[in-house]
């Protein structure tokens, strides 16, 4: 049994794709959240302590020690902006996706996509390609898309909009996973 998925690549798709290859768990985003502060912390406390005012002494005041007596707002905006984008990545990766667009070679192009027991075959206008079953690294459903990435920053997105009647997506994930490996990750 095969399933036959043929849709027009829009920005859209692109944007979701871009978005979904760098969806992380929360806790992940979390822990690389703290992490990042806690290096931040460090290099305040280094550079307090190089300025003569070592940790154990009014921390409180370290912060404005180390920038010099007060705390810049452009310093305080930058970090808001970073902590933002280490818990939400999906957010640059769209704007980046939106403008990349028109540099995609297949942008606006027809794919015809057939999944079957052998993989999964990828046809445009100007190339084909397969990808067997083994290749899939995630399953990763985002929003109105699954996608089925083959390495951290490549994969192929089925928009639930192309899916023949009678399939949704809980369907296209079943027949997914009936033929892939047992331990396929599988980020939501």
């Amino acid at each position: 049994m095969s399933l036959q998925i043929s849709y027009q690549f829009t920005r859209r798709d692109y944007v979701a794709l871009s978005c979904a290859l760098v969806k992380q768990p929360l806790a992940k985003r979390l822990k690389r959240l703290a992490l990042w502060l806690i290096a931040v912390l460090c290099l305040l406390a280094a550079a307090g302590w190089f300025a003569g005012m070592p940790l154990t002494e009014h921390p409180e005041m370290l912060l404005p020690d180390a920038l010099g007596g007060t705390m810049p707002m452009s310093f305080a905006a930058l970090l808001v902006v970073i902590a933002i984008a280490m818990l939400w990545p999906e957010g640059p990766s769209a704007v980046m996706g939106f403008l990349a667009y028109r540099s995609v070679p297949f942008a606006d192009q027809d794919y015809g996509i057939e999944l079957d027991d052998g993989g999964i075959n990828i046809s445009t206008e100007g190339a084909s390609s397969h990808i067997d079953w083994p290749r899939l690294q995630r399953l990763i459903e985002y929003r109105s898309t699954v996608v089925l990435a083959i390495g951290p920053r490549q994969g192929l997105g089925l928009p639930l909009r192309a899916l023949p009647p009678g399939t949704d997506r809980a369907a296209l994930i079943a027949y997914i996973k009936a033929r892939t490996k047992p331990d396929l990750p599988h980020v939501r």
